[in-house]
């Protein structure tokens, strides 16, 4: 019960980083943001919140593995 929970979680946080990281995309996708436009500090924040974010998930995930490995190792699961 356990494994199926650690691994549910960390499909949740990888799809919550996709979606992060699909958000990115479509904003850098833009047409109303010119080339040679420097980004200017709204932009700079939307885009550093969802890579702030997708940090914390990419942590998350390392953590779930980290301590699926050692219940394993230690035959909890």
């Amino acid at each position: 019960m356990l494994h199926i929970f650690l691994i549910s979680a960390q499909i949740i946080i990888l799809m919550i980083a996709g979606i992060l990281l699909w958000q990115i995309w479509r904003f850098l996708k833009d047409k109303s943001i010119p080339e040679d436009e420097p980004l200017g500090e709204t932009r700079v924040k939307y885009l550093t919140r969802r890579l702030t974010l997708i940090g914390i998930c990419a942590t998350a995930v390392a953590v779930l593995q980290i301590a699926s490995a050692i219940l394993r190792f230690l035959e909890i699961i």
